[in-house]
This record gives C-alpha cells, sequence and structure tokens, in this order.
C-alpha cells in the first residue's frame, strides 16, 4: 500500500508531540475556505469517486442556507448524508 505523506507524518509522530506541516495546513484551509465561499448549490459532493446522493436535495440545500453555518459544516455534521430527518 502506497504510504500517503499523512500517513507517515502520523507513523513518524507517534508516542511524540505532534508533528504539522505549516504548508500542509495552510492549503487545507485555503481549500476548505473556497468550499466556504461557494453558493452550497454549486457544489457537487464527492465521497469515494461518486457523487453523494442528497437526500431532498432541493429542499435540504434550500433548508441548509438558513442555517447559518458554513458549507463544510454540510459534510461534517452529516446532514449531506441524512438531511434534516
Amino acid at each position: 500500500m502506497k504510504q500517503t505523506f499523512h500517513r507517515k507524518v502520523f507513523e513518524q509522530s507517534k508516542g511524540k508531540s505532534m508533528i504539522v506541516d505549516v504548508n500542509e495546513l495552510k492549503r487545507v484551509k485555503q481549500y476548505l475556505d473556497s468550499i466556504n465561499h461557494e453558493d452550497i448549490k454549486n457544489i457537487t459532493w464527492m465521497e469515494d469517486g461518486k457523487e453523494c446522493v442528497i437526500p431532498e436535495k432541493q429542499e435540504t440545500l434550500e433548508r441548509w442556507e438558513f442555517v447559518g453555518i458554513n458549507n463544510t459544516d454540510f459534510i461534517f455534521t452529516g446532514c449531506y448524508s441524512k438531511g434534516f430527518h
């Protein structure tokens, strides 16, 4: 199995203080910011190479816009997979 940079850093840091690549952190923050600045209706969410099936997509996205938190939280909260039920 190909070892990713993140896995390599994780393996090297076991039992030690955490190692953080500042450039990688800045890249990830920039990526998250770009997602959060996009209109959520213009985002195609992908997981494992497939487009996510959002329950009652139009209604879910319209309701999400009024929740008041960002687009990445749409994923982190699980709303993208279970909707508002």
